[in-house]
């Protein structure tokens, strides 16, 4: 088992030995430089539109009782789900022979 490893691991670090690559230095040092985005600097002032102070405590309020809420009407009941399963029918018994996959010989 040992032997079977070293080799094998001996034949990845050969796989991953560094190789020439074939560079043309030349056509790299033809192409053009990158265009470099940045932001703007010539604005002055940048309006941002915000959430009034109240509204934002009204949403975060209602997102709370939302979820601590348990009467909601449009939520499942699981134990009502459960109920209307059936069971399987079919055995879990052997297959017949030739339904499996299929192995070349």
């Amino acid at each position: 088992m040992r032997p079977t490893f070293v080799v094998s691991a001996f034949a990845a670090l050969a796989l991953a030995a560094p190789r020439p690559q074939d560079i043309v230095f030349d056509e790299v040092d033809a192409t053009p430089d990158p265009t470099i985005y940045t932001p703007p600097t010539n604005v002055t002032v940048d309006t941002v539109a915000i959430q009034p102070a109240s509204a934002a405590s009204a949403v975060a309020s209602a997102a709370v009782t939302d979820v601590a809420s348990t009467s909601d009407p449009t939520k499942r009941d699981v134990m009502g789900v459960a109920d209307q399963l059936k069971p399987r029918t079919a055995d879990c018994g052997a297959l017949p022979d030739g339904s499996g996959t299929a192995v070349n010989k």
